[in-house]
């Protein structure tokens, strides 16, 4: 593969997309563990019919439990931190 040349400002660009896109990312993570947190305490899974939220993330979307958990954690770290007033 050839070496790829960018202009300085085509650099900064992709930097900045760059922070975008991680900025979207977290701010995603947290909306999507917060609202498994909401399914999970109300146990609002069960009216689908599933046992547990592991469940319910894995024949819903598709992550299983190993995506769920840290997605839980997450958000529980966030509100920690939010409380706290830590950034």
């Amino acid at each position: 593969m050839g070496q790829m040349t960018l202009s300085q400002d085509g650099y900064i660009e992709i930097k900045n997309s760059i922070k975008d896109k991680l900025n979207e990312t977290v701010s995603n993570f947290i909306i999507i563990g917060y609202r498994l947190k909401q399914v999970r305490d109300s146990y609002s899974y069960r009216y689908d019919g599933y046992t547990s939220i592991e469940e319910f993330a894995k024949k819903e979307y598709k992550p299983g439990k190993w995506a769920t958990a840290p997605i839980l954690y997450a958000i529980l770290v966030y509100k920690i931190c939010w409380v706290l007033k830590i950034k």
